[in-house]
């Protein structure tokens, strides 16, 4: 145990009390040898607090824009569903996405590729309860990586980026078909990509807010233990 001089004991008092700067040149080497370890270590966990601030503002930012953009999504996949359905029983109905004859949403949708993305048909049959309009597989989609796009763990998040990497390429399909095949432009088909790409962009941000947060805890604790 060391032991300090009593006379530096109300000058330490009162430099608290008046947030007066001590210099080291006043204080005994003894002193001078307990106070060096906290103005060491200080500087390091107070920034570190600070990146972990950070961290955490960035991780709830990102996760508020996957659900935003889940949620347009959904509503996109529910616009989708509802005109298909509407135009199989009437077929006069016209879309407000069907601005011309090159520009129709209606024209994709009721397509052959609008149901099961024209894979599950085939392969399962035109009567197979799999071969749903491409927007009730959307509801399903954006209602799940909403979901879990609220949890902060690691591997959770990971699980949300391939789903949505899947997405992505999925739209990388129909945007060929919607293209190359049906020779078409779907507003509603085009914006649900970008959601699509934006989401993936900020998922992996995520993924990097959260192992840069898991750094940090584990350094405060490092340094909470020296």
């Amino acid at each position: 145990m060391v032991l300090v001089h009593s006379s530096i004991v109300p000058f330490f008092a009162a430099s608290a009390r008046c947030d007066v700067k001590v210099s080291p040149c006043l204080l005994p080497k003894q002193t001078l040898s307990i106070l060096r370890v906290p103005l060491v270590i200080s500087g390091p966990i107070r920034r570190t607090r600070r990146m972990s601030i950070l961290a955490s503002n960035c991780k709830c930012t990102y996760t508020l824009a996957l659900v935003g953009l889940s949620v347009c999504g959904f509503l996109l996949s529910l616009y989708t569903s509802y005109v298909e359905l509407r135009a199989e029983h009437d077929h006069t109905y016209q879309a407000m996405c069907d601005i011309s004859e090159r520009i129709s949403c209606t024209k994709v949708f009721t397509s052959r590729y609008g149901r099961g993305f024209g894979i599950v048909g085939p392969l399962l049959g035109d009567d197979s309860l799999l071969n749903v309009p491409n927007g009730f597989y959307g509801i399903f989609y954006y209602f799940l990586v909403a979901g879990l796009s609220f949890s902060n763990h690691l591997a959770v998040s990971r699980l949300t980026s391939y789903l949505i990497l899947l997405s992505n390429g999925l739209s990388l399909y129909l945007a060929y078909l919607l293209y190359f095949v049906l020779q078409d432009l779907c507003v509603v088909c085009v914006t649900t990509y970008a959601v699509n790409l934006v989401s993936l962009i900020l998922a992996l941000q995520k993924i990097q807010a959260l192992i840069r947060e898991e750094q940090v805890m584990r350094a405060l604790k490092v340094g909470k233990v020296k």
